[in-house]
């Protein structure tokens, strides 16, 4: 299976998980957008 056909399609909700933000603090996506939609972008590697 790649990963195209593994991840999720337009439309799908993302499953619950939790990371930490800048300042250490766990969020989880939950959390973050029980008042308003959010739009999240991931970068891969180290800034």
């Amino acid at each position: 299976m790649d990963a195209m056909s593994a991840g999720l399609k337009v439309g799908d909700r993302a499953p619950d998980f939790s990371v930490q933000d800048s300042a250490g603090v766990l969020r989880t996506l939950g959390d973050l957008t029980a008042s308003e939609p959010r739009v999240f972008v991931f970068y891969r590697g180290h800034w």
